[in-house]
C-alpha cells in the first residue's frame, strides 16, 4: 500500500489525515511543476543579464537577481517541510502498525484457549483434545484413529466446550469424520456468571444444537436433563445418542457433562421442600422445667439406636442414675435399618446442669455417671448447638457453624467429615431452644437437615418448627420423675 492510500484510509475520520493529505498532494502538484518553475528561473535568469548588458542600471540588476535566489530558496524550503512532514506521518503509520501488532499478540496471550471439556461420544477426551492446541488455535480430527471407539457401531459426534481468557464459555460439535477448528476471536469481553444461578453456554443432543431448550428447562426450574427423543426430538434415528451440556453450576464454576440416550444429567441438586426433608427426620424434645432437680439425677433427654428411638429402652438400662452398657442390637429389636457404623446415641444431663451427647459404636462399651464437676444450665438467649456427632466422629464445630449461618444442607462425608468412609451412617445433633426445650435430632446420610428455618412458631426460630407444622405428635409420656418431666417424639407418616 503507498503512503498516498494510507492517507487517504484516515481522511475520511481524522482532521490531521486531511491536513497530511493536502500536503501530499501539494508535495505531488510541486513536483509535476518542478521543470516548469525551473525553467521560469532559468528565462528569467537569462533576461536579467541581457537587461544588464543592455545597460540597465547594475543596482536594478543586483535586486532582481537576489529577488530570484530568495524565490529558489523558499521554493526549496516549502518543497522541504512538505517532504518532512511526509515522512513523519509514514513512520507514524508504521509505529501504530507495529503497536497494533502487539497489542494483538499481548490479548492473545492474556486469553488464552482454555479447553474445559471435550466428549468422543461420552469418552471424555479432553486432555487429547488440550494436547492438540497450537498457538492459541486448535485444530483436530473426529476419528476412531484419533480417540478409539466409545461406541462401536454407531456415528459418534465430537463436543469441546472452550474459552478464550475470561470470556463466555462456547460448545462446538462435529460429526464423526469431520474437523473440527477452533481460533481466536477479538473483542471478546469477561463474562462473570451469576452467583446460585445455573447459566447454560451450550448443548447439543446428537447433532441438534437445544441450547435454547435448556435454557428454558432450567428457567422453568429443571435439575434433572434427561437425554431422550421426548425432550430433544430425534436427529438422528436409529442411533445411540449423547447430550451434551456446557453451563456454570451454583458456585460459577463452568462445566460440561454428557450422558448417553436414556441416561441423566443433573445439573444442581435440588433442595427439597421442608415437609420432604421433615419425612425423614426425628426429634426428642423434653419440655423445659422449673422443678430444681438434684444435680446427682440423670435425667435422659433422648436416645437412637441406629434410627430407631429408644428412649425408653435407655431409661430402663439405668441403675442408681449411671447407665453403663454393651452397645449391641438386644438395646431395640426394631432397630433393623442397615446403618454403617451402628451406633447408640443418648442425649443427657444431670440435675438440672449443662446437657450432653454420647455416641457409642456396636459392640463397644458406653457408660454414663456423674462427673466431679457440676455447671448449671438455664434458659439460653438463643438456639444453642451443644453436640453433634456424624457416625462416631465430632462435628459440633460445622454443625455449630452450618447452625450459625442459617444454613439448611445435605448430611454428607463432603460437608461434614470424610474420615470415615462406612456408610450409610447418621448424624446425631443435641440442641437447646430460646424456649428451654432441650432436643436430641436424628438424620439419615444423604438427608437434608433444617437447622434454621425461616419461620417462626409462638414467636421464636428453632430446628423443630417444620416438625409441628406438618407431623403427626405421638406424645410419650414416661418421664424420669412422672411429676415434673414429660417426653415427645415427632416423626412423619406419610400417608397412603
Amino acid at each position: 500500500m503507498d503512503l498516498q492510500t494510507k492517507i487517504g484510509k484516515i481522511s475520511g475520520f481524522k482532521s490531521r489525515g486531511k491536513q497530511l493529505l493536502a500536503l501530499f498532494n501539494a508535495k505531488a502538484s510541486l513536483n509535476t511543476k518542478q521543470t516548469d518553475i525551473d525553467n521560469s528561473i532559468s528565462a528569467l535568469r537569462t533576461q536579467i543579464e541581457t537587461a544588464c548588458r543592455d545597460n540597465e542600471t547594475e543596482s536594478l540588476c543586483n535586486s532582481l537577481n537576489d529577488q530570484l535566489a530568495t524565490f529558489a530558496i523558499k521554493a526549496t524550503e516549502l518543497s522541504n517541510q512538505i517532504e518532512d512532514k511526509l515522512e513523519a506521518f509514514e513512520a507514524s503509520l508504521d509505529s501504530r502498525k507495529e503497536k497494533k501488532i502487539t497489542r494483538k499478540k499481548d490479548t492473545e496471550k492474556r486469553d488464552t484457549l482454555t479447553i474445559i471439556k471435550a466428549y468422543y461420544g461420552d469418552l471424555d477426551v479432553t486432555s487429547k483434545v488440550t494436547a492438540a492446541i497450537k498457538d492459541n488455535e486448535l485444530t483436530i480430527q473426529a476419528t476412531n484413529a484419533v480417540f478409539t471407539d466409545p461406541m462401536v457401531g454407531y456415528t459418534k459426534t465430537l463436543v469441546v466446550g472452550y474459552r478464550f481468557g475470561k470470556a463466555m464459555p462456547e460448545l462446538v460439535m462435529v460429526k464423526e469424520g469431520e474437523t473440527l477448528k477452533i481460533s481466536y476471536k477479538r473483542n471478546q469481553r469477561p463474562f462473570t456468571p451469576i452467583s446460585n444461578t445455573t447459566t447454560i453456554f451450550g448443548g447439543y443432543y446428537g447433532t441438534q444444537d437445544i441450547k435454547s431448550q435448556l435454557k428454558t428447562m432450567v428457567a422453568n426450574g429443571d435439575a434433572e436433563i434427561k437425554a431422550n427423543n421426548q425432550n430433544f426430538g430425534d436427529p438422528m434415528p436409529g442411533i445411540i445418542k449423547t447430550l451434551v451440556i456446557g453451563y456454570f453450576d451454583l458456585n460459577g464454576t463452568a462445566k460440561v457433562d454428557v450422558a448417553r440416550e436414556g441416561k441423566t444429567i443433573t445439573l444442581y441438586e435440588k433442595i427439597p421442600d421442608i415437609k420432604s426433608m421433615l419425612s425423614r427426620m426425628i426429634v426428642y424434645i423434653m419440655n423445659p422445667t422449673t422443678y430444681d432437680y438434684d444435680k446427682s439425677q440423670l435425667i435422659i433427654v433422648g436416645a437412637f439406636y441406629g434410627t430407631q428411638p429408644s428412649f425408653p429402652e435407655v431409661r430402663d438400662l439405668m441403675s442408681n442414675n449411671v447407665l453403663s452398657l454393651t452397645v449391641s442390637d438386644s438395646i431395640n429389636a426394631q432397630a433393623t435399618e442397615e446403618i454403617n457404623p451402628k451406633t447408640l446415641a443418648v442425649g443427657y444431663r444431670y440435675g438440672n446442669g449443662k446437657p450432653d451427647l454420647v455416641v457409642a459404636a456396636k459392640g463397644s462399651k458406653m457408660e454414663i455417671k456423674e462427673g466431679s464437676t457440676y455447671t448449671p444450665y438455664g434458659v439460653q438467649a438463643k438456639t444453642d448447638v451443644i453436640k453433634a456427632f456424624y457416625g462416631t466422629v465430632d462435628v459440633t464445630t460445622k454443625v455449630k457453624a452450618a447452625f450459625d449461618s442459617g444454613a439448611t444442607f445435605k448430611v454428607t462425608n463432603a460437608n461434614l467429615d470424610n474420615s470415615d468412609q462406612r456408610s450409610p451412617k447418621t448424624l446425631m445433633v443435641l440442641y437447646t431452644l430460646p424456649t428451654g426445650h432441650q432436643c436430641l435430632q436424628m438424620v439419615r446420610e444423604g438427608d437434608y437437615t433444617i437447622l434454621a428455618p425461616p419461620v417462626s412458631f409462638f414467636g421464636w426460630q428453632q430446628p423443630i418448627i417444620g416438625i409441628f407444622l406438618f407431623l403427626s405428635l405421638i406424645h410419650i409420656s414416661e418421664p424420669t420423675r412422672p411429676e415434673r418431666i414429660s417426653y415427645a417424639v415427632f416423626c412423619l407418616k406419610k400417608k397412603k
